[in-house]
């Protein structure tokens, strides 16, 4: 008899504290996760402000590389630990990005193999619009930042060259400019989509002096 009335017991379900602690569980859960989306999920707006500080951190570290390490200020010809170079030497991109890693606070230099696709894809304009071009057929020496911004880098033979993919931040569109040694690339949430010129990614020129900007 004492069997059965246990049996009964266990029929009668939750009690209603029971169900209330559910409840509340239930809702702290839904309230980490909707901040968990939010969190990695940053709209437009997130992209732009944090854009924008990097481009800040980019043009300071250029600044204080052609302060202590180029003659006459210019990106034409640098100095490193190695010695003199020009931007048209073999390896030049990477020690730039050797250079620039000095200013900013880089944890990662590695691409892991499961990323690969992210580097071998074509880059996307604001559209969504394929641009034919992959990222990893112009950029290199790929590092990412303490904040997860992936940077790359890229130099030309000359300070001659133009360049038409850069979206700057804040700045929807193509924009060309002209005389420039090289640019640098980044992704200010890394290989997170929507992975987008001028939306999450941006290509920053840079002149013999610094960056710059000319709309088409």
């Amino acid at each position: 008899m004492r069997h059965n009335r246990e049996e009964i017991k266990l029929k009668k379900g939750f009690s209603l504290t029971e169900t209330v602690l559910v409840m509340v569980i239930a809702g702290i859960i839904a309230i980490l996760y909707a901040a968990g989306i939010k969190l990695y999920n940053p709209t437009q707006k997130g992209f732009d402000v944090k854009s924008k500080k990097i481009l800040e951190n980019i043009d300071q570290a250029i600044t204080l590389i052609l302060a202590h390490h180029a003659p006459n200020f210019t990106l034409t010809f640098l100095n490193d630990t190695q010695g003199s170079f020009s931007i048209n030497d073999e390896g030049a991109s990477g020690r730039l990005a050797a250079l620039f890693k000095e200013n900013i606070n880089i944890i990662d230099m590695e691409i892991e193999p499961k990323y690969n696709s992210y580097y071998s894809s074509p880059i996307k304009d604001f559209n969504g619009t394929s641009t034919g071009i992959t990222l990893n057929s112009v950029y290199d020496n790929f590092m990412m930042s303490a904040n997860g911004v992936i940077y790359g880098y890229r130099l030309y033979s000359t300070c001659n060259s133009d360049e038409e993919l850069a979206n700057p931040p804040l700045v929807r569109g193509k924009y060309k400019v002209s005389n420039i040694c090289g640019s640098i690339f980044y992704d200010v949430n890394a290989y997170r989509g929507p992975n987008k010129l001028g939306s999450d990614q941006y290509i920053v020129p840079i002149d013999a002096n610094g960056t710059e900007y000319k709309k088409i």
